[in-house]
């Protein structure tokens, strides 16, 4: 399968669950008060912590495998459900000292039903792995969407009948039971269905780099809401969390559909001895291409985009969006570095980078949230250009291509960019002035912004537009021989 034709199915597996979720998100923001959402969040970052563990780097041992068989499948369920197990046991006895710490009795109780969810997990996690290593992103939309529903229709029916944080609890664990199910039509019929722990040695050499990357990579994301919401509250945790889940739009609709794709084709180029470099850069210049003109239209539409998605209650979190799309340009370059590292087996050099990027979050944070949540995120912003210097020295040592060379690939993604927001800024002004709602303002100024983008890349003979062009011509070749 081409490369295009699998970000095209990854992007629809992906971005089909992003919808369903975000559109769950809007509806849970109108049944939960923010102090219930960041309760949800903080007992979630505990668990991350430790379910990031319980994958064991399994999954990227299958897909990153030269070749594949049933006793090393069988020995990465063996690894897997013991991992899975013994850290559900660990969450259990240390869910009544998370309460204490954090004040909240309900953190306690939502821990031990996110362990439950934890010990179900390898059931579906490693088909997940094997599709995504023969890149069946069809199964996977249907996998995706299936867990997709069940989350979102359980999360909302529990939420209106008044179960607040305990709502997202057990809707993460009937997705979790979803996946399993429907995992099962996916399985090929030389699939083992009992574990082993024979041949553990070799899945365990492997992953346990790579699970200290994904430990330090998760403490890197969930520092913010385990520190802030001891330190101001699960409030303050709250809506940092939605802006984040604005800016995160990016993240679900393109990024996911994408890593899903470049791992194992940057595993397939390194296995054919093919250099690394030009794909690369001309991945991140796709990147920076669509991200950074969606990075602008949140700089100048955060305050509306917040009111139209979330309500009135939830209006404190427009600040939080600007600093956190001005980190978005910022580290957007660098976001594919972790898939390559991982293809060319640098496990420690991704541990390294993780841990010196956690140890400064940690300390930025800390400083500023005494201050209160604004300042965490201005300090974060700060934090992203370290972000860049770290990321970039690793993909420099990887695959010889410094940090200059990176930013100059990225200069044709400025000007359609620029262009893109100040368009939505004229269209916010005009919008302002007539007293329009939210709705016709974001719907105005995002249809001006992407009407500038598209003329602008064509202008800039960006490489985006000869893929919107392909795209638009194999939809018509497609409507045609219908």
């Amino acid at each position: 399968m081409s490369v295009r034709r699998s970000l095209v199915l990854a992007s629809a597996a992906s971005n089909g669950a992003a919808l369903i979720g975000f559109a769950s998100s809007m509806i849970l923001a109108r049944l939960m008060i923010p102090s219930e959402v960041g309760v949800f969040s903080i007992a979630a970052a505990l668990i991350g912590l430790v379910s990031s563990l319980r994958d064991f780097g399994v999954s990227a041992y299958l897909i990153r495998s030269p070749q594949l068989d049933r006793a090393k499948i069988a020995a990465s369920y063996g690894v897997m459900i013991v991992a899975s197990w013994g850290l559900a046991l660990i969450i259990a006895l240390a869910s009544p000292l998370a309460a204490t710490i954090y004040r909240d009795a309900r953190v306690g109780d939502l821990m031990l039903i996110l362990a439950l969810n934890l010990m179900l997990v390898p059931f579906g996690a490693l088909t997940m792995a094997y599709l995504t290593r023969e890149m069946r992103f069809g199964a996977q939309f249907v996998l995706n969407i299936s867990s997709a529903l069940a989350n979102a229709g359980i999360a909302i029916a529990l939420a209106w009948l008044g179960y607040g944080a305990y709502s997202l609890a057990w809707a993460g664990l009937g997705s979790t039971l979803t996946t399993i199910l429907v995992s099962f039509l996916y399985r090929p019929d030389w699939w083992p269905w009992l574990p082993t722990l024979k041949g553990w040695r070799e899945v365990v050499s492997f992953g346990a780099p790579v699970t200290g990357g994904a430990l330090a990579g998760h403490l890197n994301s969930a520092a913010v809401d385990l520190i802030t919401g001891q330190m101001i509250g699960p409030e303050a945790v709250a809506l940092y969390g939605k802006a984040q889940s604005i800016r995160g739009l990016f993240e679900q609709f393109f990024m996911v559909a994408i890593r899903l794709v470049a791992l194992p084709h940057f595993a397939t180029l390194v296995r054919n001895n093919v250099g690394l470099r030009s794909t690369y850069l001309v991945a991140s210049n796709m990147l920076t291409g669509i991200g950074w003109p969606f990075a602008a239209l949140l700089l100048v539409l955060a305050e509306p985009l917040v009111l139209l998605l979330f309500g009135n209650s939830w209006l404190g979190s427009a600040p939080l969006l600007i600093w956190t799309a001005l980190w978005m340009i910022i580290s957007l370059p660098c976001h594919l570095i972790h898939s390559v590292l991982i293809a060319m087996g640098h496990a420690e050099s991704l541990l390294k980078a993780e841990l010196t990027m956690l140890s400064v979050k940690i300390v930025v944070v800390v400083l500023a949230a005494p201050m209160g949540i604004e300042a965490v995120a201005i300090a974060l912003l700060l934090q992203s250009c370290i972000y860049v210097l770290v990321w970039s020295s690793r993909l420099r040592t990887a695959i010889g291509l410094n940090l200059f060379d990176l930013l100059r690939a990225q200069l044709n993604s400025a000007p359609p960019a620029l262009a893109c927001g100040i368009a939505a800024y004229f269209g916010r002004e005009y919008c302002q002035h007539l007293a329009l709602p939210p709705l016709p303002t974001v719907a105005l100024c995002m249809t001006l912004g992407g009407l500038v983008w598209l003329a602008s890349i064509w202008a800039m003979h960006h490489p985006l537009a000869a893929e919107i062009l392909r795209l638009s011509r194999a939809m018509t070749v497609g409507r045609s021989t219908k």
